[in-house]
């Protein structure tokens, strides 16, 4: 028996309660309200999860991520495969993203009112809402220009299949994963920050030094832009590969061999390694990676719960039973 009666339970005057707290300011439960990681470490808090996962959580995902499927893949289906589709049935597909993509968008919303600070606190979030306004606003000017931009397709659909990934997390293998990007990012950010800076650096001291005419008439110099030359020291920093440079790398030149050997010495070799054992050791526990998981379906519950469920499904006491 779950030794904490009533903690899923919601309270039953909430007849009284204006629409607007009913949509955006919902009653929560002991359940929705604890936040603490030692409540998923015990046995009970387990159970409790899968108990309300088995009974109703599932079921309303899945007719989630359904509709999901239907405006995500109505838009794919355009970008994909305008060249093949009369413009009438791409304007039923558009429509239906439209349509579809409102309802999503004014749940993100009611998410987003309930606890703001919590909502822009998730990653996944920013990608929900990236994805859903911009199949939207590309959508409604395909219908009325009858045609869009290419970046604005390739990115809506970049957002659109990476929200596909991010529903994936209810399985365990995908969840975990997906939990311990959202619990390293803090520390993996800050160090990105500081690599990102250095390559800069880098990228900098290569353009002031090959952007000169000496250079320009010799091959293919992609230094000579700042831009490019942040992207060229980016490629030689994940790949190894000093390609870009290797032109220019002489015996006779001195100060182009003293960068590239400090830079693969500090940022392959150091900073790369460094890295790894950043990950190595936050990734290394597995109870913390399935605490991680369980906080992740906890938070699907809660949403389904809050935003999903009406107030008699809430107050069903089957789903919400006084004791376990």
């Amino acid at each position: 028996m779950f030794p904490l009666p009533n903690f899923v339970t919601y309270y039953e005057n909430d007849e009284d309660d204006s629409l607007f707290k009913k949509l955006f300011k919902p009653r929560s439960s002991h359940f929705i309200n604890i936040d603490d990681l030692t409540f998923y470490s015990t046995w009970n808090g387990e159970a409790l999860i899968n108990f309300k996962w088995n009974t109703f959580g599932k079921k309303y995902y899945f007719a989630i991520w359904i509709i999901y499927l239907v405006f995500s893949g109505s838009f794919i289906i355009v970008a994909t495969l305008s060249d093949y589709i009369s413009w009438p049935c791409q304007k039923i597909l558009l429509i239906i993203t439209t349509v579809l993509g409102l309802w999503h968008l004014f749940f993100e919303i009611r998410n987003a009112t309930f606890s703001y600070k919590e909502y822009f606190e998730s990653l996944w979030n920013y990608i929900d809402l990236g994805a859903i306004i911009s199949a939207i606003v590309t959508s409604v000017i395909w219908l009325i220009n009858g045609s869009v931009s290419t970046g604005a397709m390739i990115f809506t659909t970049l957002l659109l299949e990476l929200k596909f990934i991010i529903y994936l997390r209810f399985i365990r293998y995908f969840g975990i994963y997906l939990a311990l990007i959202l619990n390293t990012k803090g520390s993996v950010a800050s160090f990105l920050l500081l690599f990102g800076l250095i390559i800069l650096a880098f990228a900098h001291s290569l353009h002031l030094l090959l952007r000169s005419e000496i250079f320009q008439d010799s091959g293919t110099n992609m230094f000579i832009q700042p831009g490019s030359a942040i992207f060229a020291t980016y490629y030689m920093m994940i790949t190894g590969d000093s390609t870009p440079v290797s032109e220019w790398v002489s015996n006779e030149d001195i100060i182009i061999m003293a960068l590239m050997m400090f830079f693969s010495f500090f940022i392959l070799t150091y900073l790369m390694n460094l890295f790894i054992g950043i990950l190595s050791n936050l990734l290394g526990d597995n109870r913390d990676n399935t605490l991680a998981y369980l906080k992740l379906k906890k938070e699907i519950l809660e949403e389904i719960e809050l935003f999903y469920l009406s107030p008699s499904k809430k107050r069903n006491y089957k789903w919400f039973p006084y004791t376990l």
